[in-house]
């Protein structure tokens, strides 16, 4: 009779060493996971405006995030989007948000995000590449940069 006790208290304490081990290592490896395992602010904002399939992108100095969604494609002739904000970690603020169809965002240097946008339908020669249009933010100026015509 005392057997299958013991088995029963020796999977939990198996369970619970290895599950808090887990949470710890999670906490360590994402800067936005505190110790208890708790979601940093920036999280809960993009929990809250986008459910789920969230990615995060740090600047380099970890003091701002790039929170970014992609939806699901309505239908095979329309694009998805790609759904963003710039988040303030100090200040606990959104910065910025956007939703651009075809679009890649990425950090270009600590306080700088480029959002690239490739058209559909590229009309004209194609041997002159894939034109990418889109906007840099500047969050010193907190603005809006043209990117240019870029080619591929």
């Amino acid at each position: 009779m005392t057997q299958p006790y013991l088995f029963t208290a020796a999977m939990v304490a198996f369970s619970l060493l290895f599950g808090c081990a887990s949470s710890s290592k999670d906490a360590s490896n994402n800067p936005g996971l505190t110790k208890s395992g708790a979601n940093a602010d920036y999280q809960k904002v993009a929990l809250q405006k986008y459910q789920k399939d969230i990615s995060y992108s740090f600047n380099s100095e970890k003091s701002y995030v790039i929170c970014t969604h992609k939806s699901k494609q309505p239908s095979p002739r329309r694009p998805r989007a790609t759904h963003f904000f710039i988040y303030d970690i100090k200040n606990n603020t959104v910065l910025f948000e956007d939703a651009q169809a075809r679009a890649k965002v990425r950090w270009i240097n600590p306080f700088q995000v480029e959002v690239a946008v490739i058209p559909g339908i590229v009309k004209g020669d194609e041997s002159e590449g894939t034109q990418i249009h889109g906007y840099i933010y500047d969050i010193k100026q907190g603005r809006k940069l043209a990117l240019g015509l870029m080619t591929k």
